[in-house]
């Protein structure tokens, strides 16, 4: 809460919550995200599925999925390219209550090795400490 005073030393007597007043988290905690589907090979193209949580106060505001395949390629989702030598970071579909998530793409070829990393990031801006790769 704050008050107003002006060079004549008068103080703000009219006060009104949400216009005078800022409420506000401080939250340092990390979020955490896994990747849950696919486990293992799969035989149709999947769509990458995994969970995400931070703890109260926090809240979920991204998770990114970046998808490299054989040939140091990495795929850029705005370009719809996959890019040789460069990372990039995709953004996944949350749920409503941010404890899912989803990435969809149709960019899957046969016999081709995939690796799929993700992160999260809270509403704070913190970043999950590390990211988990599945092959």
């Amino acid at each position: 809460m704050s008050r107003a005073l002006d060079n004549a030393n008068n103080v703000e007597t009219a006060f009104a919550i949400g216009i005078d007043s800022s409420t506000f988290y401080y939250d340092t905690s990390l979020p955490v995200s896994a990747i849950t589907y696919p486990s293992g090979d799969t035989n149709s193209p999947p769509t990458l599925q995994g969970t995400s949580s931070d703890p109260a106060p926090g809240e979920i505001s991204y998770v990114g999925v970046r998808i490299w395949r054989t040939g140091n390629e990495y795929y850029d989702e705005s370009q719809g390219l996959w890019v040789l030598n460069v990372s990039y970071w995709n953004t996944a579909t949350l749920s409503a209550s941010a404890t899912a998530w989803w990435w969809r793409g149709s960019i899957w070829n046969n016999e081709v090795e995939y690796e799929v990393n993700r992160r999260a990031q809270d509403n704070a801006g913190n970043w999950e400490a590390a990211f988990t790769t599945f092959t």
